[in-house]
């Protein structure tokens, strides 16, 4: 599916004209997300909608700190040298 075929789907936008050629910047697509900086009020930002994140936000945590768990215990697998743990999952954490 082409990104245009997508962002219509999900915007219900017509975007299928070709961009080449177009004296519009190709940063001007974020103006799709409705996004004004007045201030720092971030109007267009659907604060209502952030409270429904929060599980898919938990769960994301939890894969990936799991993920992470298992990355440094394959990386042990293969190096001849002891790796300290703790120190790898905190390197993990700060990236």
């Amino acid at each position: 599916m082409h990104d245009h075929m997508a962002l219509s789907l999900t915007t219900g936008l017509d975007v299928s004209g070709d961009m080449q050629g177009s004296d519009k910047p190709f940063w001007s697509v974020y103006e799709l997300y409705n996004w004004s900086f007045d201030g720092w009020k971030l109007e267009g930002v659907q604060w209502s909608a952030m409270p429904r994140q929060i599980p898919s936000l938990i769960a994301l945590f939890l894969v990936v700190t799991f993920g992470s768990a298992l990355d440094v215990a394959a990386i042990q697998q293969d190096t001849p040298w002891p790796l300290d743990f703790n120190q790898e999952l905190i390197t993990v954490g700060a990236s």
